[in-house]
């Protein structure tokens, strides 16, 4: 149940501020296996597919509340799991015994699974992408190096493309048009179905980071994320990429990136990490996972039905697109003071700064502009110990830039907000 309070101390120019406290849009549905999930397929808001370590490969059609899981070869440990049209999938990786990569195929949604390819030695399929029924496509290692495969014939032949890096995600816009991230943060674009593949961008600092995840939100709005908290975007179909969130105190890895529009979408990581844009990756805000566990995956059926998954058989389930929040309302105390970024920033016509005291203090957060005048009061009292946030309705005030300070006990930190109407 969310609650909410008008403080009674609000001074400004037409600020509203409210005080709220919120509980988390994740839950957790684990699929009743200590093996680690390193990908997740939904089929729709019932049936989802999640594969791992040791073989295993999982099913639900009840939407997570109960889960039926395969072993294909305890040896095998997968990376990837996609479905096409009737009840055909795949699910790829490598061998731990042979160090050959494998790539297996049900035609019975899941029921039984054949052994489809088999790599060279020292090799591993990372990333899984059809295009329709087909037409698929496989980023591999070779060694230290990469390479793109391609079918056009459900997986019986596969022809290589040959001289990428490490290919650690593949998505397509659509039928001829899609990205290929991995080793060194590169990018890579293809505009003839895969023909070929021309390298479009490198992070700074390569080859130290990579990409983990790309995603096409629309035929020319994309993403790409990885280590050290990078996600890059493009709004020219993949030709040109600038950074839409570095944050140099955040050291993280993104693994996996999904959009359900242009402007809404998720990404998750290392240490319990979930992240939400609304828009379109101009302002990122955490979300409460609940957890520290790495996290590998995400997918969603639509805006509200999403799952995320992650190590010892974790797998979180949303049905309201996740609660917006700063590891929201946590229910522990912080060890120590901190106060977020607003967000979203920048903001029309309302935002939310969040702040967490270790123990009940006096305190004062206030509102100013960039000359020093006094625009809002938006704390001023005596606040108890735990996580807070406080809504500011800005309609009334005029478009530009303003700094927000909090002074609680010893501790004072100031950062900037934009309003833009």
């Amino acid at each position: 149940m969310k609650q909410s309070r008008i403080l009674s101390l609000v001074i400004g120019v037409g600020v509203t501020v409210v005080e709220t406290t919120a509980q988390s849009g994740w839950s957790p549905v684990p699929i009743g296996s200590p093996s680690n999930i390193r990908s997740l397929f939904c089929i729709n808001q019932t049936t989802v597919y999640a594969c791992g370590a040791n073989g295993m490969v999982a099913n639900t059609t009840t939407g997570g509340d109960s889960w039926s899981i395969t072993i294909i070869g305890s040896s095998c440990s997968f990376s990837d799991i996609l479905f096409a049209t009737g009840g055909i999938g795949y699910v790829c990786g490598y061998n731990t015994q042979t160090l050959k990569a494998e790539l297996h195929r049900t035609t019975n949604s899941g029921s039984t699974w054949t052994l489809l390819k088999s790599g060279e030695n020292n090799t591993g399929y990372i990333a899984l992408c059809y295009t329709d029924s087909s037409t698929g496509y496989i980023g591999m290692n070779v060694g230290t190096n990469g390479n793109i495969l391609k079918t056009t014939d459900a997986g019986q032949t596969w022809s290589p493309y040959g001289g990428t890096a490490y290919v650690r995600s593949i998505h397509f816009a659509n039928a001829t048009t899609g990205l290929a991230v991995g080793q060194g943060g590169v990018i890579y674009k293809t505009t003839n179905a895969g023909s070929s593949w021309v390298w479009k961008y490198q992070l700074p600092g390569a080859p130290l980071y990579d990409f983990y995840s790309a995603f096409n939100a629309d035929s020319v709005t994309a993403f790409a994320a990885g280590d050290h908290g990078y996600i890059y975007k493009s709004t020219d179909a993949g030709e040109t990429w600038t950074s839409t969130y570095n944050n140099p105190s955040f050291t993280r890895r993104f693994t996996s990136l999904w959009f359900t529009s242009a402007t809404t979408g998720f990404v998750v990581g290392d240490s319990g990490t979930i992240m939400k844009t609304t828009n379109g990756g101009a302002g990122w805000q955490s979300q409460q996972s609940m957890t520290n566990d790495y996290l590998s995956s995400v997918c969603f059926v639509n805006q509200y039905v999403g799952f995320v998954a992650g190590d010892h058989g974790l797998v979180l389930k949303t049905t309201n697109g996740g609660t917006v929040g700063i590891d929201p309302m946590r229910r522990e105390i912080p060890s120590e003071y901190s106060v977020e970024q607003n967000y979203p920033n920048p903001f029309n016509p309302s935002t939310t700064i969040r702040y967490g005291l270790p123990h009940k203090s006096a305190v004062q957060l206030t509102v100013f502009n960039t000359l020093g005048q006094h625009v809002a009061t938006l704390v001023n009292g005596d606040m108890e110990a735990g996580y807070h946030e406080v809504k500011i309705d800005g309609s009334k005030l005029a478009s530009g830039v303003y700094l927000y300070r909090i002074q609680a006990g010893e501790f004072v930190e100031t950062k900037r907000l934009l309003l833009i109407h």
